[in-house]
């Protein structure tokens, strides 16, 4: 879990709607995990 938050973290900011379809799954990702993990 730690390595993929931080793949997705390292990951470059991606221009467009696919960047931003990525970012959005980033952060729904990392608030699952920081929720799952209290």
């Amino acid at each position: 879990m730690v390595i993929a938050r931080r793949s997705v973290l390292v990951l470059p900011p991606i221009p467009g709607a696919l960047g931003f379809a990525t970012n959005a799954m980033g952060l729904s990702f990392f608030r699952f995990y920081v929720s799952d993990s209290l």
